[in-house]
């Protein structure tokens, strides 16, 4: 499944991102905007990282004719997607909800494209996880339930550009929805969610915990990620920030800190 590229690359997106961090560091300017190296250092380590696990839950399923073009092709899709993201920087303009040029517009397009091909794959993958997987059971559990906080960031994703361009369109801020939502807080809650899983998991193994307690922790974060996604989801579509919690939204975000606790209490050295 070009496991190897897709790792291959993830690295390097990383190691991109780094890099214009230590830029950033040494140049000044402000984090802020769309015009600052922001978006460049987290894109590649954001999308890097991502790749990186991607291609370890890959090994859990079995390999069919054309997943080496297919998932190769999505990790250059992803690949070249930062790469746009980086150029509209250097040139000095957004790279997101920008159509001021017919340039501007066709990269934002290929993006969009890029993105969609990308999820397509992971919703393929996620599907194949579900319906065979040669991991053992916590393996499993944590790259099936990654996977899908994974493709329902992407799906948020699509869907806060869509209701962006349209707000753009109209006249209005394309980042915020209502009175002060941030669009991108609902897209960004569940998006790491298959790295918690399995650093979570990896701890669990090295301290010995055994795998029936392995299996209620990842359980448990998987119910603390999805009622923070939910709040997330909640709290933006009310045209509210991140925080404070509003009275519909504050339930979901007990839940998920209680659900956090009871994954947290596996942590606990056995004997």
């Amino acid at each position: 499944m070009n496991r190897g590229l897709q790792a291959g690359i993830g690295g390097l997106l990383v190691l991109s991102g780094f890099v214009y961090a230590a830029l950033w560091i040494i140049q000044g300017g402000t984090w802020a905007g769309p015009l600052s190296l922001r978006k460049p250092i987290l894109f590649g380590v954001s999308t890097g990282i991502t790749l990186l696990s991607v291609a370890r839950v890959c090994g859990g399923v079995r390999a069919r004719l054309g997943d080496r073009w297919l998932y190769g092709g999505m990790a250059v899709a992803l690949l070249f997607e930062v790469a746009l993201i980086d150029l509209q920087q250097a040139r000095g303009v957004a790279s997101h909800f920008n159509r001021e040029t017919a340039f501007d517009a066709g990269i934002a397009n290929l993006m969009g494209l890029l993105i969609l091909f990308a999820t397509l794959c992971f919703v393929d993958l996620t599907i194949r996880l579900h319906g065979q997987s040669s991991f053992p059971p916590d393996e499993a559990l944590a790259s099936r339930a990654g996977m899908v906080f994974l493709v329902l960031a992407c799906l948020l994703g699509i869907g806060i550009t869509a209701i962006g361009e349209v707000a753009m369109d109209a006249g209005r801020r394309p980042e915020t929805w209502g009175q002060a939502g941030v669009l991108k807080f609902a897209h960004g809650v569940p998006i790491h969610a298959i790295q918690a899983f399995q650093l979570q998991l990896w701890i669990l193994r090295r301290w010995r915990i055994p795998q029936s307690e392995r299996l209620r922790s990842l359980w448990a974060s998987t119910w603390a990620a999805g009622a923070f996604t939910l709040y997330g989801v909640l709290q933006t579509g009310l045209g509210e920030a991140r925080f404070p919690p509003t009275p519909w939204t504050w339930p979901w975000l007990l839940v998920a800190m209680l659900a956090s606790v009871r994954a947290l209490l596996a942590f606990r050295r056995v004997r």
